[in-house]
């Protein structure tokens, strides 16, 4: 007859590695910061952003995964932010593994910048230009 008993574990055995998620947030003043948030249960990227305060912090933000490849090196994925809804895309707001990287950039783009990408570019137009100079050159612009 086989007999088990349940013992209590060494006080020095190593518990088991927990899952997690590195946020790492780069604020336009200030240092930036690492933080280690652990997978207790299933969690999206948008549900981290709350979790992590940066919805209500940063007005205007980049966000990127980065994702650890199975045969080594990393994968990054840029998340599209909506500013008006506060919200990732629901395209982008992709389940977190353990090991991932969640990278939060707060923009310093201001509405004039908005406006100037919406109606004409950068550079105040949207199409290529040609043209010659007075001294008989000629010139391409693209932007």
């Amino acid at each position: 007859m086989l007999q088990a008993q349940v013992m209590p574990g060494a006080s020095g055995a190593p518990a088991a590695p927990q899952a997690k998620v590195v946020v790492e947030v780069h604020p336009n003043k200030g240092e930036s910061k690492l933080v280690e948030r652990a997978l207790t249960e299933p969690t999206s990227a948008q549900q981290m952003l709350e979790q992590s305060g940066m919805t209500k912090k940063f007005r205007r933000m980049t966000v990127d995964l980065v994702r650890p490849l199975p045969a080594g090196g990393h994968h990054k994925i840029a998340l599209t932010y909506d500013r008006q809804t506060k919200r990732l895309t629901s395209e982008t707001d992709y389940a977190l593994q353990p090991g991932d990287r969640l990278i939060i950039i707060e923009e310093d783009k201001t509405a004039l910048d908005d406006m100037m990408e919406k109606f004409g570019g950068p550079l105040g137009f949207n199409t290529p230009k040609r043209g010659t100079t007075s001294r008989g050159g000629s010139f391409y612009i693209e932007g």
